[in-house]
């Protein structure tokens, strides 16, 4: 876990926070975040259900799908004539059954991924014209499963790094009560995104519940 300061205010800016150098807070300054504040009030623009495992070998084209498995054949591929990098590796499950993967643009993951090594990866597959085969499209890799919250994201932020900077802040911040006495049984209803029709998580198991932003805001 992350050890937050004692000292950090809902008005502290983003730099106190662990993992949160001058770099990341530029980042997240696009996103207009720049108080620990800003961060919690940062709504998820969705959530996915990432609870239900899909074996290799039932994965369709174009299907969203949570598979885990060992991690074989990781390489660098770089494109000749095209500014294009991109990490190949194949991820076999518990049956035995394999699944190209591909990430993009994303050169650092050959020196990350571990070679044998069992991943949880979510992602869109996808179907590869020039080899005939079916691939996952640059998985997330994500440490267990459930519903999890998906952030507005910029160049090098992700939803998976966002969550592991707001979880931490619900334990060790006091935050307000969202509730006053005559709204105890009855909270507003969430708001959400438009499009879509995003998961509802169990309050509480999510990293930014609608509660804990309503006392926020009040």
């Amino acid at each position: 876990s992350i050890a937050i300061s004692q000292t950090l205010q809902l008005r502290s800016p983003v730099t106190t926070l662990p993992r949160v150098g001058p770099a990341v807070a530029t980042k997240l300054a696009r996103l207009g975040i720049q108080t620990v504040r800003d961060l919690l009030l940062d709504w998820p623009r969705t959530w996915l259900d990432m609870s239900v495992l899909t074996p290799v070998a039932s994965v369709r084209a174009e299907q969203y799908v949570v598979v885990q498995g060992t991690l074989h054949g990781i390489e660098l591929e770089r494109r000749k004539g095209k500014q294009l990098v991109r990490v190949n590796a194949t991820i076999r499950d518990v049956a035995g059954d394999e699944l190209a993967v591909l990430w993009f643009n994303q050169a650092y993951l050959a020196q990350s991924l571990i070679e044998g090594k069992q991943y949880l990866l979510a992602g869109t597959v996808k179907w590869d014209w020039h080899r005939k085969r079916l691939y996952l499209a640059s998985p997330t890799r994500e440490t267990k499963l459930g519903v999890v919250a998906i952030y507005s994201e910029t160049e090098g932020l992700t939803s998976r790094y966002l969550r592991g900077l707001i979880g931490p802040l619900l334990f060790d911040l006091d935050l307000p009560d969202p509730l006053r006495a005559d709204e105890a049984k009855s909270p507003p209803a969430p708001l959400y995104p438009k499009r879509g029709t995003p998961v509802l998580p169990p309050l509480g198991k999510e990293p930014v519940p609608y509660l804990i932003q309503e006392g926020l805001r009040r």
